[in-house]
């Protein structure tokens, strides 16, 4: 007995949105407006049913490797991380893209199928010099070792602070505490 194609419609059940929601967050529509837990709801929901999107004849299907620069103590202690690895996984999963887990113990040999990594986390110098060796394109996610050299996605901290701040400085309020942390 073939097993039932789960559907749009099934995870837009599941999640309480509308067909048309759960298609537009699994496509990534920028124009798209809802919260954030909403889209992250959808993404839970359509992995938890083992969603397969429909493949197109024309989408070239790639094999992205992922090297995670966190040790998973830290990535328990610390949910960022969680949260932009499930990130990333989901929207590979999405478009249909293979994702097999790279690690230090890779050689060039080992990753030859591998058409490019998204290296997550906090690297050190031996660590960069690895990656390279590996002679695949690689882009680093909220790291930025050398930006004349690798391409990266890195979020301005300081920037959203200051924003956060001013809006409340706008709002009215005068007595603003922080809780946060340093990398290291």
């Amino acid at each position: 007995m073939k097993k039932k194609r789960v559907t749009i419609k099934d995870i837009a059940t599941v999640a309480g949105v509308s067909p048309a929601t759960v298609s537009r967050v699994l496509n990534y529509d920028s124009d798209l407006q809802v919260t954030l837990e909403t889209k992250k709801r959808v993404f839970e929901v359509a992995e938890q049913l083992s969603y397969e999107p429909v493949k197109k004849s024309n989408t070239i299907k790639k094999e992205i490797g992922l090297y995670f620069g966190i040790e998973t103590n830290v990535e328990v202690e610390d949910t960022y991380y969680v949260s932009l690895r499930v990130e990333i996984e989901s929207l590979l999963r999405v478009k249909g893209h293979s994702m097999p887990l790279i690690t230090s113990n890779d050689t060039r040999s080992s990753v030859r199928n591998v058409d490019g990594i998204i290296c997550v986390g906090l690297f050190s110098k031996d660590d960069i010099h690895w990656l390279e060796s590996l002679q695949k394109p690689l882009v680093f996610a909220d790291a930025i070792p050398n930006p004349d050299k690798f391409s990266a996605v890195h979020f301005d901290l300081d920037r959203a602070t200051r924003k956060a701040l001013n809006y409340l400085l706008e709002l009215g309020h005068t007595s603003i505490g922080f809780i946060g942390g340093r990398d290291e």
